[in-house]
C-alpha cells in the first residue's frame, strides 16, 4: 500500500480512536492486504457520518503521492486539521499551466506572492500583470537586480518595431489577429490598417531591411490626413481606426512614444511587474497581448526542454471570455492559441480569477494545475468541482474553506488535496521606493526615443471609395486664405456665412475645412445657443495663428470685448444690432472705473447693457451697483434663457434698492435678434 493512501485511514482511525482493538486490526489488515484499504477507508467514513462529524472535522482530501524533494512549495498538506506534510510540485507540473480562483481576500495573490520568489531562486523569471499594485512587495524577497516594476510612464515598446527574428510582414500578420481581437474590429478595418502600416513601412524603408521604424504618432497623423465621404462603408472603417489608435496613443502615450523600446533579453531575464492600474479593459487587453507576442517571438528563437518563465495574469476573465471564444470571424483567437502554444516555448501561464464561470472552456482545458480557494457564488464553486471530478463531499466545502486554505489538483495529484498557505509577512514597499528602484535599473536597458521628429503621414496607394486627401500641416491653401481674410474684414461670421464664401465646396467639405483650421489653431469655433428654436449656431473667430497665417496684425483686426470668446461674440452681436438700428454704441465703455459690456450713447443719456451667461456670479449684482452709480439711465440686463433671467432677476431685487429698481430691465438675448 502507498504510504499516502496509508496515511488517509490512519487520520481515520485517530478520529474513531486508534487504540481500539478493531480499528487496529483493521489497520493491520490493511497494511499487509493493501486490495482491502478502500474498503476499510469506506467502513470508517460511514462510522465517522453514523457519529456525526461535521464536514470540517471529516478529511474529504487525502494527502496525494510523495512529493520532490527540490519541488516549489505552496504550503502543508492538511489531513483534517493536521499538517501531514509539505506539498512540493516539481517546476515541470506549471508549464501546462495553473490557474488560482478564489473570491476576493481568500488569499490568491498571498499565494502568488509566496510562490514566485521560489521560482526565481531556481532561475525562472517571471512576468505579472498586476491591476492592484499588488506585487511590488517583491522587491523584499527578489535579487533586486532580477526585480523591475514598469509602469505605462516608464515603460517603452513601440509595437510598430517587430522583434528581432521576426519578418515585417509576419509582424503585421500578427498585429493584425491583435487587433481584430483586442478591439473587435472587422475585415474592413483591418484591411484598411493592412494598408496604412505597409504604407508606413515601405515610406522608411522597413520592408527593404531598414530599422526607421514608425511610430503610433505616425499612424495618427496618417489616418488624420485621410478623409471619406460620410456615410460611405470605408468612412466607418475609418473612423472605428481613428476612435481606437487615438485612445490609445493618449493612454500608452509614454510607452508606445519611442522608435525602439527596450531589449527583450533584459526584460525576458526579469521578474518584471507590470502596472496595468487605471487602463481600461480594451487599452489593458492590448498592452497585455502586445506583451505575450513579443515575449512568445523571443522565447521561440530558442526552442528549450521545460519551464523557462511564468507569466501571471490576474483577473484573467477580461483577457479570456466567452465573448472572444464565440467570435465566428476569429477560428482560434490569438489568445486562446497562446495557451496551447506557449507551452511549447518554455512559457507557463498562472491565471489568477475570482469569477470561474467566466472563463471559457478552451482555457480550462489547457490547464494542468488547479487551486481553488473559497467560492462563494454557487456557479463559480460548480464549475470548479465540475472541472476537477469532485465528490459531493469535497464540492460541498469549496464556499467553507478557510483563508489561505486551497484546494489542488493537477496531473501529479489526481486525487485533490487541501493545503494551507503558511502565513508569511511581506515588507511594505512604497511606489516611490519601487519608482527609484526601477529608475536605477531601466538606466542600464537600451532604448531609442522619437528625438521629437515630426510625424510622417504615409501614401496608401490609390484613394479609397469616398477618400478624398488632405495634406498634412497648416501649408498656403487657397480656402484657407479666404477664411482667413474673410474673419479678419468682418470679426466673426458664422459657419452657413463661411460655407456661402467657400462657392462650390459640398457642405460636408466645407466642415472638414473648418475642423482642420480649428485643429490647427488658425480659427476658435464658438457654438451659440440664442434662445432661440433650432440647434445651436457656430461661430468662427480668427485666432492670432490664424491671422499670422494670413498676414495680417492681429492687433488691428481682433474683436472688440473682455471675456470668453461666447462673451465676446455676444456684445459685438448685440452692439451690430442696436446699430443697424440708427443707434450709437459703445463695447467696453468705461464709467465709474468699470468697463461696461455694451453703451447705448443718446442726446439726452445713455443706457449701459450687461450680458450675463453666469447669473449665479456675485459680478452680477456688483456690476448693476456700479452702473446704478455711474448715472446711467436704464440699465438692460441680457441673458441667454428664461431661467437665467429669473434666477438674475431674484439676486437683483434682493441687493438693489427699491426706489433704483424702475432703472433696471431685463431682457432675452433672443429679443434682439
Amino acid at each position: 500500500m502507498s504510504d499516502y493512501f496509508f496515511e488517509e485511514l490512519k487520520a481515520y482511525a485517530e478520529l474513531l480512536g486508534i487504540d481500539r482493538p478493531e480499528i487496529v486490526k483493521c489497520l493491520e489488515n490493511a497494511r499487509r492486504n493493501p486490495d482491502t484499504a478502500p474498503a476499510y477507508k469506506k467502513h470508517f467514513m460511514r462510522e465517522l457520518r453514523r457519529r456525526g462529524l461535521t464536514l470540517s472535522e471529516l478529511p474529504a482530501f487525502g494527502v496525494g503521492p510523495s512529493s520532490p524533494c527540490d519541488g516549489v512549495s505552496p504550503g502543508d498538506v492538511l489531513l483534517g486539521e493536521r499538517k501531514v506534510k509539505a506539498l512540493a510540485l516539481a517546476p515541470g507540473s506549471f508549464d501546462e499551466h495553473a490557474l488560482i480562483v478564489g473570491h476576493s481576500g481568500s488569499g490568491k495573490s498571498f499565494l502568488i506572492r509566496h510562490l514566485i520568489p521560489q521560482f526565481a531562486a531556481r532561475g525562472i523569471p517571471s512576468w505579472i500583470f498586476d491591476p492592484e499594485n499588488e506585487y511590488k512587495v517583491l522587491l523584499r524577497r527578489i535579487d533586486p537586480a532580477k526585480f523591475l516594476v514598469l509602469t505605462p510612464a516608464s515603460d517603452r515598446d513601440n509595437f510598430l518595431q517587430p522583434p528581432a527574428g521576426v519578418a515585417p510582414q509576419e509582424w503585421l500578420g500578427r498585429l493584425k489577429n491583435l487587433c481584430r481581437e483586442v478591439f473587435y474590429f472587422r475585415d474592413g478595418s483591418i484591411n484598411l490598417l493592412d494598408g496604412i502600416l505597409r504604407g508606413l513601412y515601405a515610406n522608411r524603408g522597413v520592408l527593404d531591411g531598414g530599422s526607421d521604424y514608425p511610430s503610433i504618432a505616425d499612424l495618427v497623423a496618417t489616418l488624420d490626413r485621410m478623409e471619406f465621404k460620410p456615410g460611405t462603408r470605408f468612412s466607418g472603417y475609418h473612423e472605428s481606426l481613428v476612435n481606437r489608435f487615438r485612445s490609445l496613443a493618449a493612454n500608452l502615450e509614454k510607452t508606445l512614444s519611442c522608435r525602439r523600446g527596450f531589449d527583450l533579453a533584459a526584460l525576458a531575464a526579469r521578474t518584471v511587474v507590470f502596472r496595468l492600474s487605471g487602463m481600461s479593459d480594451e487599452i489593458r487587453n492590448f498592452y497585455v497581448c502586445l506583451k505575450l507576442l513579443r515575449l512568445s517571438s523571443y522565447m521561440e528563437q530558442s526552442l528549450a526542454s521545460g519551464l523557462r518563465m511564468l507569466v501571471v495574469i490576474e483577473e484573467a476573465h477580461k483577457l479570456f471570455n466567452e465573448r472572444i471564444s464565440s467570435r465566428y470571424d476569429l477560428g482560434e483567437g490569438m489568445i486562446f492559441g497562446s495557451a496551447r502554444t506557449f507551452r511549447k516555448r518554455g512559457i507557463g501561464f498562472v491565471y489568477s480569477d475570482q469569477v470561474p464561470s467566466a472563463l471559457p472552456d478552451p482555457l480550462l482545458a489547457n490547464v494542468n494545475a488547479r487551486f481553488v480557494m473559497r467560492l462563494v457564488n454557487g456557479k463559480c464553486g460548480w464549475r470548479m468541482a465540475q472541472a476537477m471530478n469532485l465528490t459531493r463531499e469535497q464540492a460541498d466545502f469549496i464556499p467553507l474553506i478557510p483563508k489561505r486554505r486551497c484546494i489542488f489538483q493537477s496531473a501529479d495529484y489526481p486525487e485533490p488535496v487541501l493545503f494551507e498557505v503558511p502565513l508569511l509577512t511581506f515588507d511594505c514597499v512604497s511606489d516611490e521606493e519601487a519608482e527609484r528602484h526601477s529608475q536605477s535599473a531601466l538606466a542600464t536597458l537600451d532604448w531609442e526615443p522619437l528625438a521629437g521628429e515630426t510625424p510622417a503621414a504615409a501614401e496608401c496607394g490609390k484613394p479609397l471609395p469616398g477618400e478624398k486627401r488632405r495634406s498634412s500641416g497648416a501649408k498656403p491653401n487657397k480656402a484657407w486664405q479666404e477664411i482667413c481674410r474673410a474673419l479678419a474684414e468682418s470679426g466673426f461670421l458664422s459657419l452657413s456665412e463661411l460655407y456661402a464664401r467657400l462657392g462650390n465646396v459640398t457642405p460636408w467639405l466645407a466642415r472638414k475645412i473648418m475642423n482642420e483650421m480649428e485643429r490647427q489653431a488658425l480659427v476658435e469655433l464658438c457654438p451659440l445657443s440664442l434662445g432661440t428654436r433650432g440647434n445651436p449656431k457656430t461661430f468662427a473667430v480668427l485666432t492670432e495663428k490664424g491671422a499670422q497665417f494670413a498676414g495680417l496684425d492681429y492687433d488691428k483686426i481682433r474683436l472688440a470685448g473682455r471675456g470668453s470668446t461666447e462673451h465676446v461674440i455676444l456684445q459685438n452681436l448685440l452692439a451690430e444690432t442696436l446699430r443697424s438700428a440708427g443707434k450709437t454704441v459703445a463695447i467696453e465703455h468705461q464709467a465709474n472705473g468699470k468697463a461696461v459690456d455694451v453703451v447705448e450713447i443718446r442726446e439726452d443719456g445713455a443706457s449701459a447693457y450687461e450680458i450675463e451667461l453666469e447669473p449665479a456670479h456675485p459680478h452680477v449684482v456688483e456690476n448693476v451697483l456700479r452702473d446704478i452709480e455711474a448715472g446711467f439711465d436704464e440699465i438692460i440686463v441680457v441673458t441667454k434663457n428664461q431661467a437665467g433671467q429669473n434666477e438674475t432677476k431674484d439676486k437683483i431685487y434682493k441687493a438693489v434698492p427699491w426706489e433704483k429698481l424702475g432703472r433696471v430691465k431685463f431682457k432675452l438675448f433672443r429679443e434682439f435678434s
